[in-house]
């Protein structure tokens, strides 16, 4: 990659700072290409809720993370407004 800073890459930066934030009730709102962008931002939230937190509770099986991704959907606190083209 070019040296630029992509929003997945400061998701795997911070984990712990966003895992943090989204105990504490964060949204988080995605915006953009849907072609790679928003996906590989998918991706790396999804890593990012199978990491261990640092506060003592076990780690997220895959599909822990997902479903509590989906939770986070419906309760409005992870909205994508993508677009293709």
């Amino acid at each position: 990659r070019l040296n630029v800073n992509y929003v997945q890459d400061l998701f795997a930066t911070n984990a712990r700072l966003i895992q943090q934030l989204l105990t504490k009730r964060a949204f988080v709102y995605v915006c953009g290409d849907g072609r790679s962008m928003a996906s590989d931002v998918h991706r790396e939230l999804l890593a990012l809720l199978q990491m261990d937190a640092g506060d003592g509770a076990p780690a997220r099986s895959a599909s822990e993370a997902d479903a509590l991704l989906a939770q986070l959907a419906a309760e409005g606190r992870y909205t994508r407004e993508i677009w293709y083209g």
